[in-house]
């Protein structure tokens, strides 16, 4: 791939982006291929086109990713700035909220100036106020039936498990009082 085939690319995805949300890829990057064809005279197949994309996709997360993380030098890639045009907002890329036992919840909001992101942590209030929780009502009722469902039938079957066991422990002292029966009738008729 040249420069140019890349940056023509580049911008045919950013160009036919509403349609890879809304039709099947392989048709897209067939009719980008075929442009790319037309346009340059250089022939890539959908799939070439497809793992190009993938492979700049990847090398752009991990210089944003690089360049995120502080103590480190700032890597330069020539497609970072197309590439950050149209991804910098992408969920995909940068995540909405970000949630974890030592930072607790983390939004990014994205700032429109330098179109970079900024983070701000809740504590443990914020993150399970009344507001946020009423949003998520759905899902964690949703969850809570979910884990109340799993909670009863494991109990269920912790239950059925100790009533067998019970029932062999009964069958099993049945079974010694009728070999100790059996050994006290034959020493009995021994003695005689």
């Amino acid at each position: 791939w040249t420069t140019e085939s890349t940056l023509a690319l580049i911008n045919l995805v950013e160009e036919y982006e509403e349609q890879f949300q809304s039709s099947v890829k392989k048709y897209v990057w067939q009719k980008i291929s075929e442009i790319l064809k037309d346009k340059l005279s250089i022939s890539f197949t959908w799939q070439q086109c497809d793992t190009k994309w993938k492979g700049l996709l990847k090398i752009y997360k991990d210089v944003k990713e690089h360049n995120i993380t502080s103590g480190k030098n700032r890597k330069r890639w020539e497609y970072y700035e197309i590439m950050n045009k149209i991804l910098h907002n992408k969920p995909e890329i940068t995540p909405v909220a970000t949630c974890s036992s030592s930072k607790g919840l983390v939004t990014h909001k994205l700032s429109n100036t330098d179109r970079s992101t900024s983070e701000t942590t809740n504590t443990d209030e914020e993150c399970f106020s009344d507001d946020k929780i009423k949003d998520t009502s759905p899902y964690i009722s949703s969850f809570s039936r979910k884990r109340s469902a799993v909670t009863n039938a494991l109990e269920r079957r912790h239950q059925d498990k100790m009533r067998r066991q019970d029932e062999f422990l009964n069958y099993f002292s049945d079974y010694l009082n009728i070999l100790r029966n059996k050994t006290k009738d034959t020493g009995e008729d021994s003695s005689h």
